[in-house]
């Protein structure tokens, strides 16, 4: 039986995070599944989950996240030395956004195999590591990124994002935050209409094994692994 205890507000998140392997997701949901409140994901957190996102990505070597949600998030360089990995075919990002901010910590474009040239360039420019797919399913993401060394890999959404990986049945562990309000409208939190990727069937449902739980202000934290047979 796993301990339900209260997450201590001293904590940095580190004590519920275990050494990561393989591919981690991490999401806060509302009560009614959604996954932001007017737009963004922070009106459903609190200092205790702002604090567990942190714990995973400084446990985790590569952070996957989709383009729309650097935009919608306005995401900034990655705050530690785990590189940030943005899925976008279209490159549709701006090279001015706070994305670009710290040379230092230059993001890393994957997708944009058919993109107008001048959208390669002006991000290249920007410092951006270009790796080009025209596919940006999980496959051959998780193969290109493998291929550069990445083995602890964090997928931080957004809701099209976490269905494509969990369809793909690519993800060992999910740490989910349970906010304590009801949000009645918007993106669901894993996307909808969870199909194959590779012959349109569904894959659902997949079993995960609740390995730890926490709460925090009402808000509920539990780590899942994933049930796998054979």
């Amino acid at each position: 039986m796993i301990r339900f205890e209260e997450m201590d507000g001293a904590d940095d998140g580190g004590a519920f995070v275990p050494p990561l392997d393989g591919v981690t997701a991490i999401a806060v949901t509302s009560m009614d599944g959604r996954a932001t409140v007017d737009g963004v994901s922070g009106g459903l957190g609190n200092p205790s989950d702002a604090a567990l996102l942190q714990a995973v990505r400084r446990a985790s070597d590569l952070i996957l996240v989709g383009a729309g949600t650097v935009r919608a998030e306005d995401y900034g360089p990655a705050a530690t030395p785990t590189r940030l990995a943005v899925l976008s075919r279209s490159l549709d990002l701006d090279p001015e956004s706070r994305l670009f901010s710290d040379p230092t910590h230059p993001p890393i474009i994957i997708g944009g195999a058919a993109a107008a040239p001048e959208r390669r360039a002006a991000l290249a420019a920007a410092g951006a590591e270009l790796i080009d797919l025209g596919d940006t399913g999980p496959v051959p993401v998780l193969d290109a990124v493998r291929r550069l060394g990445f083995r602890r890999i964090t997928v931080e959404g957004g809701p099209r994002v976490y269905r494509d990986f969990l369809a793909a049945n690519a993800v060992d562990r999910v740490f989910l935050t349970l906010a304590p309000m009801i949000v009645g409208a918007g993106s669901a939190t894993f996307g909808t209409d969870v199909r194959d990727v590779h012959d349109n069937r569904t894959t659902t449902p997949l079993g995960f094994h609740a390995d730890a739980a926490a709460f925090s202000d009402s808000h509920v934290f539990v780590r899942y692994s994933r049930l796998r047979t054979g």
